[in-house]
């Protein structure tokens, strides 16, 4: 097969993409062969970041325009034939925008820069790699006021001084790589932490967090959740004795019940730090994955893609096969 070099500017897609699977990127970037098939998650996804980019913040006029663009684009994608995977749940969709706009971190900070283009070079050793991306959305909020939104945050993390900027990824997808170590290597992450600092925004975040909408999503149900007793033992919430009164006020149940009906999932915020010592680290990371790419190194990774979604699978099974130019 013919290789072809990329050139131009990296972004965090190109990046992510890669790690995922180079020959995926191959076929992508390269090639440029749309994916014969699209979940509906991606294209809501898409819509959702769309709308809430705009300075529209009535909540019935945002839904309205995230369910017409999730409309047009699963016409396009069908009018190419590319097949359209998944259902569309306008419900949890309302939850999610309701959440956000409902974020004490909107009411009690201020928000000073949201999605704002960033461009910024690595040079490591002999080579230099321009990457460009967005910002995210960066806040400032008093130290106290943090401390009362987020009790339970190890206050050890905070650095002494009164206001706390945060910088933080809005994701739409459930979540997934939320422990210590995840959030510390965390690419997206660092690729933003890297750019606010060293592109003309230079700013360095206090914190940075991934922010998961899908966690303002109510439970369906709390059938099923298991319990532990004093004993350790396991029992099912059902066969509690004392009735929980908590849930109404959508907070984690301190009494015999760990979740009801009314129960949000759980905690939408994961923070991480990167301080400067971290932050001299990060082009060497991904100067590697920039190199990789520059040297049109697209080898097959076999890997969780291969075997779940992937809209390449099947022009990749006939290359594998000798049956793909």
């Amino acid at each position: 097969m013919k290789r072809l070099r990329f050139d131009g500017f990296f972004t965090i897609y190109h990046l992510l993409d890669y790690l995922d699977c180079p020959k995926k990127f191959y076929f992508r970037y390269l090639l440029k062969i749309p994916e014969k098939r699209i979940s509906l998650s991606a294209i809501t996804k898409k819509a959702i970041m769309n709308a809430l980019n705009q300075s529209e913040k009535d909540i019935s006029s945002i839904l309205k325009q995230i369910k017409s663009q999730i409309e047009v684009m699963i016409s396009s994608y069908r009018e190419k034939n590319i097949d359209v995977i998944g259902e569309l749940d306008l419900k949890s969709i309302e939850y999610m925008i309701e959440g956000y706009f409902s974020d004490p971190l909107l009411r009690y900070g201020k928000l000073i820069i949201k999605n704002e283009p960033f461009t910024f070079s690595i040079r490591p050793g002999k080579k230099r790699y321009w990457l460009k991306g967005k910002s995210g959305e960066v806040f400032l909020i008093s130290k106290k006021d943090f401390i009362y939104l987020f009790p339970n945050f190890d206050i050890n993390m905070l650095p002494n001084k009164d206001e706390i900027m945060i910088h933080r990824i809005v994701k739409t997808g459930v979540k997934k790589a939320t422990s210590k170590i995840e959030l510390a290597i965390n690419e997206e992450i660092s690729f933003n932490a890297y750019g606010l600092a060293f592109s003309d925004k230079k700013i360095v975040p206090d914190l940075h967090a991934l922010y998961f909408l899908y966690d303002h999503i109510p439970y369906k149900d709390d059938r099923g959740i298991y319990l532990k007793d004093k004993n350790g033992n396991y029992i099912p919430c059902d066969i509690v004795k004392v009735p929980c009164k908590i849930g109404k006020k959508g907070e984690i149940c301190k009494g015999k019940k760990s979740y009801c009906t009314k129960q949000k999932r759980g905690n939408v915020y994961y923070f991480t730090t990167r301080d400067i010592k971290r932050l001299k680290h990060i082009p060497r990371e991904m100067m590697e994955i920039c190199a990789s790419i520059r040297k049109a190194d697209y080898p097959r990774r076999a890997g969780i893609l291969c075997f779940g979604y992937c809209g390449y699978k099947d022009i990749c099974f006939k290359e594998a096969m000798g049956d793909f130019p």
